[in-house]
């Protein structure tokens, strides 16, 4: 559900010396590719060496590199919370109702440098004058604009239980503001540019042409260490070392050298050597880089941004006032996209929207409540109910049985429910018909079950409506969800049930039941068949207001509403006059985020957090270091390049027999605790590199099957990779 134009940096884990704080196990634990990353990754820890030849090419050091960013996302473990809290490493996260806008009462409006900190509040330099400059992230407050919506909540069935935040356009809207008077039309021009950091990166505008007509210069500009890659294109761009004058870049397996001060394109993406950082040693070696066609383009309001598709943007140019003297210009961009219904896939908890560059995300991190933490609510007609503990004539009547799985998670009000004492809690209740009132019988939890009288609900006149009882579970109590009863027991179909919620308001699910007066006949107007109106949903006080309920009965998917409560598929359950809710220990809401793009997320399930185990730099070895046989390793590229490679294939005397050109292969040496990943070429071995780091993608499921021990890899171009099972 994700939408992104992102820029993902991959961390390049550093090889060296002995791997710090591993436990090595000596064997490996598995006989089969089915339970991989097994057993380089147990328990959540990092145990073993990615390896790589002393004559490695490039190629095969990307593959490494990709092998291991995989290895370090599945080290990771998860462990409880003393709350469902979500903390954010460089953001802001709150709480906010299901049903409504996140940026109103959860999140601000407005994000500046105080909040993230890829936002700015420095100056610029304008022909030779320093102007005070910020940058703004804004989040519209206007209601359905940027909303947490369930299935209920948006009327989208094919949200079923989840949780999504829609989104409209202009909803997400990044601003570059000058903070003194200026007019950039006078100001800038080609010989004298305006050069701003936007949105994290490069922009030089050259000319202002009206109020909204820009012309500007745009490159992604990152700041890269020897090995560092980022993404960008489609194409991965790696800084592989750096000289006094020059450095050495690599384009998805595509090296060149690039002056300082100079730009080249390589493998078919635009790269200036800006500043190149040189000290004793690769690992010192950095450079700052500008990624990206550095073209000049004239854009208008409302035109795609930098990078986006013309004809479909996902985000936009809002431009005004550019001309005018003062400090009122507009200079933003804002999305175009428009997510509001399940074809549109809006993002889901876990997912982010995120703005150009990966520069920030919005989005819902997790929910307020864990999914263990729900009773179930049976609402059931039956047709032969034994209540004679009560009354000893009624051995077998029609009845609504409502039953729960957790004890005494149902209070029925002494106010109300006059043949009460006090108040009591049980987990079975039954409403008998009789003319004129409804019977609310209860199962006694301190007389052995024993079925007892409650009361009358005295339900004979169109209208009435009891609050006769309330669920009693976790923080979810006294009038959080109320037990209602509503209508005329004498009326067919005229009388309903609802589990009515505190808020948000109109939030109730009812159950309607037919009725003659005298007996219930089941749910619906007719039994043992599934109707629209027999389950409608919105109403808190008046369920056959056609104008404020909607008719849910025969919905096929399952349902959740404001406060979380989800349904049962309704069509399938009521055909049998049975209704199912789940119902949580206290009211669900979004930890909804907006964070910068690099930011780390604590807090992640509802309940637990998951913790990331850093792999300890050494886990990438040369195969000089390497101990085949007592190590678990991973051993990247063939025989030509890698002794251990060679080791495990026997020494061959021709280096690629058993390779084709194309092609690779990925084999498990259980007795050697290792696992091979070579190619017949370079391109090859990073191709199948990239199959093992994407090892839980559904294409390549077959290769990490029960019984596979060795797979095919096929490559055509490292785009278009496919594998073959062995044997």
């Amino acid at each position: 559900m994700k939408v992104k134009n992102a820029i993902k940096r991959i961390v390049a884990l550093g090889a060296g010396a002995t791997m710090i704080g591993a436990t090595i196990t000596g064997a490996l634990a598995v006989t089969d590719l089915s339970e991989y990353p097994t057993p380089f990754v147990m328990d959540g820890m990092f145990d073993g060496h990615v390896v790589v030849g002393e004559a490695a090419s490039t190629e095969d050091v990307l593959g490494a590199i990709d092998i291991a960013a995989s290895l370090q996302r599945a080290a990771s473990t998860k462990v409880a919370l003393s709350g469902t809290g979500v903390s954010v490493s460089d953001g802001d996260t709150e709480e906010g109702a299901l049903g409504s806008n996140i940026a109103n009462g959860a999140l601000d409006t407005t994000y500046t440098d105080d909040d993230l900190s890829v936002l700015q509040d420095t100056s610029v330099d304008i022909n030779g004058t320093n102007i005070n400059v910020h940058d703004e992230i804004v989040l519209s407050s206007t209601a359905n604009a940027l909303d947490a919506e369930t299935s209920l909540t948006s009327n989208e069935e094919d949200y079923v239980t989840d949780v999504v935040l829609e989104v409209q356009k202009d909803a997400l809207q990044y601003c570059f503001y000058f903070d003194e008077s200026i007019n950039l039309k006078t100001e800038v021009s080609d010989d004298e540019p305006l050069e701003i950091e936007f949105l994290g990166a490069n922009l030089k505008i050259t000319d202002i042409s009206d109020a909204d007509t820009l012309t500007a210069i745009a490159g992604t500009e990152v700041f890269l260490n020897a090995g560092d890659s980022f993404v960008a294109e489609g194409k991965t761009v790696t800084l592989d070392r750096t000289g006094s004058t020059a450095a050495v870049i690599t384009v998805d397996g595509k090296s060149e050298t690039v002056n300082e001060g100079s730009t080249k394109t390589i493998n078919g993406v635009k790269v200036k050597v800006d500043t190149i950082f040189n000290d004793d040693g690769i690992e010192f070696d950095s450079a700052t880089l500008i990624i990206g066609a550095e073209t000049e383009e004239t854009y208008n309001d409302g035109d795609e941004f930098i990078g986006q598709d013309e004809d479909d943007p996902e985000w936009v140019w809002n431009l005004a006032g550019l001309n005018a003297t003062g400090t009122s210009q507009t200079l933003c961009i804002e999305n175009d996209f428009v997510k509001d219904d399940a074809k549109d896939s809006p993002a889901g908890v876990g997912e982010y929207y995120s703005f150009p560059n990966n520069f920030v995300e919005v989005g819902i991190a997790s929910l307020t409540v864990a999914d263990d933490k729900y009773m179930d609510l049976d609402v059931e007609y039956d047709g032969s109910v034994d209540l004679s503990d009560a009354v000893s004539a009624f051995t077998s009547v029609a009845a609504i049985v409502v039953s729960s799985n957790v004890d005494e998670s149902v209070l029925l009000d002494s106010a109300v429910l006059t043949g009460l004492g006090a108040d009591v809690k049980t987990k079975v209740f039954y409403l008998h018909a009789v003319a004129d009132d409804v019977e609310v019988f209860y199962e006694d939890p301190n007389n052995n079950n024993d079925v007892t009288f409650a009361g009358n609900l005295s339900a004979n006149g169109t209208g009435e409506n009891f609050t006769f009882g309330q669920i009693d579970f976790g923080k979810t109590k006294l009038t959080d969800v109320q037990l209602n009863l509503f209508g005329d027991v004498d009326s067919n179909d005229g009388l309903y049930m609802g589990l009515i919620p505190l808020t948000p308001t109109d939030d109730a699910v009812w159950v309607q039941f037919e009725s003659d007066g005298t007996d219930f006949g089941g749910t619906g107007a007719t039994a043992d068949t599934e109707e629209a109106g027999e389950l409608v949903y919105g109403s808190d006080t008046d369920p056959t207001d056609t104008a404020s309920v909607t008719n849910i009965g025969t919905k096929e998917e399952d349902l959740r509403n404001g406060y979380g409560i989800w349904i049962d598929e309704p069509k399938s359950t009521g055909a049998s006059d049975k209704y199912t809710f789940h119902i949580p220990n206290d009211q669900v809401k979004a930890n909804a985020v907006i964070k910068s793009g690099a930011a780390a997320i604590g807090g992640g399930d509802a309940g637990t957090s998951t913790v990331v185990n850093p792999i300890p730099v050494g886990m990438g070895i040369l195969d000089t270091d390497a101990n085949l046989g007592s190590d678990n390793l991973i051993v990247v590229g063939g025989p030509c390049a890698n002794t251990i490679a060679a080791d495990l294939m026997g020494n061959p005397a021709n280096c690629v027999e058993g390779f084709a050109e194309g092609k690779a292969k990925v084999k498990l040496y259980a007795s050697q605790n290792a696992l091979l990943v070579a190619g017949y070429s370079a391109k090859d071995t990073q191709g199948a590199a990239r199959v093992v780091a994407n090892y839980d993608d559904s294409d390549y499921s077959s290769g990490f099957a029960a019984g596979v021990t060795e797979f095919e890899v096929v490559v055509p171009t490292l785009t278009d990779i496919s594998i073959n099972t062995v044997g």
